[in-house]
């Protein structure tokens, strides 16, 4: 039964992986093709129209806090993989924490590039969806993989640490996720419509470069 379930664990979290790289072309090319809709060159339109500027001090600064607070969130759920260790107490402070370090640096790293490249948002706002998205998804996909060895301990323990397992593996694979979206499918886009006059369905994949 063991063998199994970590069979099974392991099937669930490499499906949770491909599932956050995958999801977010998709999510993108829907955003960019209503986007493409209702402006025809919006290269352009962002390019003589004036903008309001951001400032980066502020900017910088309320990256900073968004990410401590997602990254303690992260890092406490994650500690409950720990919860059988003796000394748990100690590892929930290290993982919220550290996690919270964890993120903070690596949105002030993320935060200065744009500021920089003067790019708001490039980086940053792929690694806010993407670690929220994976977390959300692998606490679910943990949690549901925990009725397996709960069914046989009846111990709540279970159910946490599974929770934690999912959460800490999610969290990760979304960071991940979040930092290679940027770089191969920010200019992607793909078309799906029907051509009445040839009776069938036409695909397009292209990426801008």
């Amino acid at each position: 039964m063991r063998k199994t379930a970590k069979y099974l664990s392991f099937v669930t979290l490499l499906f949770l992986g491909i599932f956050i790289l995958s999801l977010p072309a998709g999510i993108h090319s829907q955003e960019k093709a209503e986007d493409d809709a209702s402006l025809k060159n919006p290269e352009l339109i962002q390019k003589f129209l004036p903008s309001e500027k951001e400032d980066p001090g502020e900017y910088f600064t309320i990256n900073l806090l968004v990410a401590g607070i997602s990254g303690a969130a992260f890092g406490y759920v994650s500690s409950y993989s720990m919860i059988t260790n003796a000394d748990y107490k100690k590892y929930q402070g290290l993982y919220t924490g550290g996690f919270a370090l964890g993120a903070m640096g690596v949105s002030a790293i993320f935060s200065g590039i744009e500021i920089y490249s003067d790019r708001y948002y490039f980086y940053s706002k792929p690694l806010f969806r993407h670690s929220w998205l994976g977390f959300i998804i692998g606490s679910l996909v943990g949690t549901s993989y925990s009725v397996i060895p709960y069914s046989e301990s009846k111990n709540t323990d279970d159910v946490l640490q599974y929770l934690g397992y999912g959460a800490l593996a999610g969290t990760g694979l979304g960071l991940l996720s979040g930092m290679v979206y940027p770089v191969f499918f920010q200019d992607m886009k793909f078309n799906a419509y029907y051509d009445p006059t040839m009776n069938r369905g036409v695909f397009s994949f292209t990426r801008q470069f």
